[in-house]
């Protein structure tokens, strides 16, 4: 089984701020269970929302095992790159 679930701000343009994945998986009563919840926030020097921190937990019903990890994320920054190509056709 997955759900994803999303926690959008107020208003005609409403974004999500918040996005969770759950997922269980295997027969109960020996399924494991796993969820990533990330949350969002704007950015001004770029312009749109980027991810700020990222939190995943797992745990295994059978051995009874848990293990979680927290990921933070910041300064932010834009590159800009430009390429070109050229294709030589033989006739």
């Amino acid at each position: 089984m997955l759900r994803r679930r999303f926690a959008p701000r107020g208003g005609a343009a409403a974004r999500a701020t918040r996005t969770c994945l759950t997922s269980c998986f295997g027969p109960a009563p020996t399924s494991s269970s796993s969820s990533v919840d990330v949350s969002y926030q704007s950015e001004p020097l770029l312009g749109f929302l980027v991810p700020i921190e990222m939190r995943e937990r797992y745990d295994g019903r059978r051995d009874k095992s848990h293990i979680e990890g927290v990921a933070t994320y910041g300064r932010f920054r834009q590159f800009h790159v430009n390429t070109t190509e050229t294709f030589l056709i033989k006739r």
